[in-house]
């Protein structure tokens, strides 16, 4: 066996000044996806915290979604929503989200829903058999009247899809959230910050050492 000792140059790069250097853009080229494994836990914890604060509950399970590049790409999620889980949706919201208008307007809509729905419990699940993933995959797979007054099933089934409504704008809004944090995580100064912050050391060619 023979050994061999090889001298090559590092590279190791301490602020963002750095990012146009040949050797950032190499390592930025060739680490472009490795970014994107993992970003999007935490906003499967936001939306589950958006939907607990509207009546729904889901979980990671119940979450679907696929991009960002076809047509058909989206997000849905499977849950229950009843009328014992409101509890004052619009302060959850502000309390979470303070700075998020679309989903206050959402929680606007369900707090106006209280007073005069007729359903108390609906279940919402992907009722179409394709390999998409969207929120208008969604539909009404159960729901129940409030007070099991059944007499007026057209107004029933209409509030129902009222709930089904707010299960697809929040699936969207789950989307809409996916696909910034995906552009952001594949930008060259996210994956720039990812070298700083972990003092990569880095050969001519990228890779890392």
């Amino acid at each position: 066996m023979k050994k061999k000792v090889i001298k090559c140059e590092v590279y190791q790069f301490d602020s963002m000044n750095d990012i146009k250097h040949p050797v950032a853009q190499a390592a930025i080229k060739k680490h472009k996806e490795n970014n994107n494994d993992y970003y999007y836990y935490h906003i499967y914890t936001d939306l589950i915290v958006a939907a607990k604060c509207l009546g729904i509950e889901t979980s990671e399970d119940n979450i679907c979604w696929s991009g960002f590049w076809s047509q058909g790409d989206g997000a849905s999620f499977e849950g229950e929503w009843t009328i014992c889980n409101l509890n004052d949706p619009i302060e959850c919201i502000k309390e979470n989200f303070p700075k998020d208008k679309e989903l206050l307007n959402i929680a606007k809509r369900i707090d106006d829903l209280i007073c005069d729905i007729k359903v108390d419990y609906v279940s919402i699940r992907r009722m179409y058999h394709t390999r998409y993933c969207h929120s208008g995959t969604l539909g009404v797979y159960e729901s129940k009247a409030r007070y099991g007054d059944n007499d007026d099933i057209e107004a029933l089934e209409q509030d129902a899809e009222r709930i089904l409504e707010i299960f697809q704008d929040l699936s969207d809004w789950f989307y809409n959230k996916l696909e910034k944090e995906y552009e952001y995580q594949s930008s060259d100064e996210a994956i720039m910050q990812v070298f700083i912050d972990n003092e990569y050391e880095f050969d001519k060619d990228g890779n890392i050492i």
